[in-house]
């Protein structure tokens, strides 16, 4: 066989190409034993419309607070983090209704085991609400976080997360069903020579009623959803540096009265 000029290039181009290439396989692991404490900033903001016969009304929430978090002494993934530095902002809550999600927020105590992608309340009768319709922002936060593989992934490896999360509504007791499907999308570097992971994700969510509202009141409110999250894992310092999710909940309800509801929530580790 004659190997001219054209076959030379091709090789050349196929070496190149396998150079490039990423083959390396990470570990997305947490560890936050390195400091004492941790601060994330939490921002989560919805918005809407409510329509009943022939009014429509739109209305916007957004709060903001900071997550404290000291490492677990027996887990380096987990973090048990208080709630402070609160503002809320809202068209649709009075301001006694915003001072009482103040003061309430300021009260909170969240264990955090980022590993496993699971934030829940140290108490649950002191989990704060900002309830539009039957959603609550605060509940958003579970939604934020990605459930981490526990073996080594590289570029392209994908993995699935179920999860209920027990909920408490003005129509009594419910679960939320959260689906989620994640994939390792990219691997660089930053200034600092790190490696960085960005992970992403789709997901739907979905309120089940335990015992069912006799007024029908449930009919008349959203309760599923589906959305898209991202997240950067710092490989080598083995930290969340960020997430966030875009929810959308589409148009429900029945006769004159409609419901629709955006939801953006955004998770930052502070320095």
């Amino acid at each position: 066989m004659k190997i001219n000029k054209q076959h030379i290039y091709f090789l050349l181009a196929c070496i190149s190409f396998c150079g490039c290439a990423d083959h390396s396989s990470v570990s997305l692991s947490l560890d936050f034993s390195k400091q004492k404490t941790w601060r994330y900033s939490l921002t989560a903001a919805a918005s809407g419309t409510v329509a009943s016969a022939d009014t429509q009304r739109a209305f916007s929430s957004v709060a903001r607070c900071t997550l404290f978090g000291t490492v677990d002494s027996s887990d380096k993934s987990r973090l048990h983090a208080a709630v402070g530095s609160v503002a809320v902002s809202s068209d649709i809550l009075s301001k006694a209704d915003l001072q009482n999600l103040v003061e309430q927020a300021k009260g909170v105590r969240l264990v955090c085991a980022l590993n496993d992608g699971v934030i829940v309340p140290e108490d649950s009768s002191s989990l704060p609400l900002v309830r539009i319709g039957e959603w609550d922002l605060f509940k958003d936060l579970a939604k934020t976080v990605p459930a981490l593989p526990k073996i080594k992934v590289r570029t392209g490896s994908a993995w699935e997360r179920e999860k209920t999360i027990p909920l408490e509504t003005k129509h009594g007791t419910a679960a939320g069903h959260l689906f989620q499907s994640f994939s390792l999308d990219s691997l660089f570097t930053n200034s600092n020579h790190a490696t960085l992971a960005l992970v992403r994700w789709k997901f739907t969510y979905q309120v089940e009623l335990k015992n069912p509202d006799t007024a029908g009141m449930l009919d008349k409110m959203p309760t599923k959803g589906s959305g898209t999250g991202n997240a950067i894992i710092n490989v080598t310092g083995k930290t969340l540096q960020s997430a966030s999710i875009h929810f959308v909940v589409p148009e429900a309800g029945q006769g004159g009265f409609k419901i629709s509801l955006k939801e953006d929530v955004d998770l930052q580790l502070m320095k």
